[in-house]
């Protein structure tokens, strides 16, 4: 459960009768995520790794990484093993779609999706790119 910082204001005076900032408040949540979650940072350069891992618990993952001159992030491609082998009992009917991701570093996720024989959604194919562009 994520709070908000007005959220964490709310609570720090209720239960230690204390009053805090907003930045505060802003400021503890950021560094509770930090230290659950990792720094955004962190995950980029493990990125590498964990495609590795879903690769080898899933030997016909397919993925490609793509990376700048610089050596940083520019897109991920990946299709898990089931979904690649699933595909042929599909309906042959792919939709594409894109959503907007958000958070310290942007981008898009585009989905290929089908349709499976109870014409319930299939995930097929997957990928984070820096936007909706023709490279992409």
């Amino acid at each position: 459960m994520e709070l908000k910082p007005k959220e964490i204001i709310g609570r720090m005076e209720a239960k230690f009768n204390i009053k805090i900032s907003y930045m505060k408040a802003w400021d503890a949540r950021r560094k509770a995520i930090k230290v659950v979650f990792g720094s955004w940072e962190e995950s980029y350069h493990t990125l590498n790794l964990f495609m590795d891992v879903v690769a080898s618990a899933m030997p016909q993952t397919v993925y490609r990484i793509q990376s700048s001159q610089a050596n940083r992030f520019q897109r991920l491609f990946w299709a898990f093993d089931p979904s690649v082998t699933g595909w042929m009992y599909c309906r042959p009917v792919l939709s594409l779609d894109v959503t907007f991701l958000l958070g310290k570093y942007r981008g898009t996720l585009l989905t290929a999706i089908g349709l499976d024989a109870n014409n319930g959604l299939f995930p097929l194919a997957f990928a984070i790119v820096e936007s909706e562009c023709t490279e992409s």
